[in-house]
């Protein structure tokens, strides 16, 4: 345990970053930009701004984008949230 009584993990969570899941999804940036603009895609975990945004699988797979190894199926893209 780390001073102060905080946990630390010497094993983050693995997060899949803006250009990755742009690559899977085979889409481009500006799409991206709209799907997040729009709703389609869930807020990102970390966003430090530009480029530098990052997801949880669990968050992508809770929204309904499901990421799977390049070998298998391609990625399935976003649809809105059911209101």
């Amino acid at each position: 345990m780390a001073p102060g009584g905080l946990i630390v993990s010497q094993n983050p969570p693995p997060l899949v970053k803006l250009s990755a899941l742009r690559r899977a999804l085979g889409v481009s940036d500006e799409t991206v930009r709209r799907w997040r603009a729009q709703g389609k895609l869930p807020p990102a975990d970390v966003d430090l701004g530009g480029p530098s945004v990052w997801w949880h699988p669990g968050t992508l797979a809770r929204a309904g984008v499901n990421l799977q190894p390049p070998e298998q199926a391609t990625a399935s893209q976003p649809t809105p949230a059911s209101s």
